[in-house]
């Protein structure tokens, strides 16, 4: 006689609504679901110490992230980094410089989900639309005047202006650009929620950058611009 004992692994409720059909294909799908929301549930795990800075020694294990330093070696020097302060060297195709600083390089970042980066903008620079397929960006403005946006699954565009001081979401995954539209160099820092957000540039895999091409993207990001400040935030771009 088939049996399915319940009550070590559901709540009262659920053993309430598992008695209602309880019969063995039900109680096998059931399991199943239970256990397929429990591994959900635990695929992140909070932190099992206080610290793991990235071990500087070749890896020859390869697993989810980086292998930590022996904890008697550990000292404070491997939760400061200087990187953020180096200004970007802007004179480039695009005429922006992005450094991104995740826990391979900044080793007390390694099993806290956190990286920076900085971002560097000439007159006119652009940093083209791309996405981090393992991160949420928050961008913060230090200098300068910065027109950025982003675009949903549903080809609709967000977008503004930011000023020195002003903080702008991008949220994972989803396409986003930057262009300084003022007339100084303009610099951001960024924080990502992943210590390796990787990055995914649409010109990079889908073509050839060439400066006419540069030209029309910006042309067509300064309209956007133009738009934004006569308050029209939000539009549907069926052509990007």
């Amino acid at each position: 006689m088939y049996k399915c004992d319940i009550h070590k692994w559901t709540t009262p409720r659920l053993r309430e609504q598992f008695k209602m059909n309880s019969s063995p294909p039900f109680c096998i799908f059931f399991l199943l679901v239970n256990l397929a929301c429990m591994k959900i549930c635990l695929a992140d795990p909070d932190n099992l110490q206080d610290l793991c800075p990235t071990s500087p020694e070749k890896q020859t294990i390869f697993i989810n992230g980086f292998p930590c330093k022996d904890p008697a070696t550990v000292n404070a020097s491997d939760f400061k980094n200087s990187k953020m302060g180096e200004q970007g060297d802007t004179d480039k195709f695009f005429g922006s410089s992005v450094n991104i600083v995740t826990a391979a390089e900044f080793l007390g970042l390694n099993t806290l989900s956190l990286s920076v980066a900085r971002t560097d903008l000439a007159v006119d620079g652009l940093v083209a639309p791309h996405s981090h397929p393992r991160a949420s960006e928050i961008f913060f403005l230090s200098k300068g005047r910065v027109f950025v946006g982003f675009i949903d699954t549903n080809n609709q565009l967000f977008q503004k202006v930011l000023s020195p001081g002003d903080v702008f979401v991008f949220p994972r995954g989803l396409l986003h650009f930057s262009l300084n539209n003022g007339f100084d160099l303009a610099t951001g820092f960024s924080v990502f929620n992943s210590q390796n957000p990787g990055k995914v540039s649409i010109n990079g895999a889908m073509f050839q950058p060439n400066i006419e091409m540069i030209d029309k993207l910006k042309k067509t990001i300064i309209s956007l611009s133009k738009i934004e400040a006569n308050r029209f935030k939000n539009l549907t771009l069926p052509w990007f």
